[in-house]
């Protein structure tokens, strides 16, 4: 039988700096932008073998939770072609469920000794 847990947090924080290329006669420039945001996530898992006789059984559960956030993000100095995005929040949570039944294979070897 065997338990298995594991979870992190990690803040996240990049900053961007690109050419843009002008668009409708407006001159090349760069563009920068910084985005802020936290991901966090979670996991559970449990899986046990039983062996009776030749029968093998592995069963296996596993929960997964994660959540991200991030800040709006909008890009200055590059004109018409500056990029933005609103601020996301996400969450999701999965499961996973398993199983496998297999028989071992005995070989039995029949030996006979010749004595002179």
């Amino acid at each position: 039988m065997g338990l298995e847990l594991w979870s992190d947090r990690s803040q996240i924080d990049p900053a961007s700096h690109r050419w843009v290329q002008g668009v409708d006669d407006q001159p090349n420039s760069d563009a920068d932008g910084d985005r802020s945001g936290e991901v966090r996530f979670a996991s559970a898992a449990f899986g046990r073998s039983i062996r009776r006789d030749t029968l093998v059984s592995d069963f296996y559960a596993r929960i997964d939770a994660r959540e991200i956030a991030l800040d709006a993000f909008a890009e200055t100095g590059g004109g018409l072609a500056t990029l933005s995005w609103d601020a996301l929040d996400q969450s999701s949570l999965s499961a996973n469920l398993g199983g496998q039944l297999a028989l071992e294979h005995l070989s039995l070897c029949r030996c006979s000794q010749l004595m002179l």
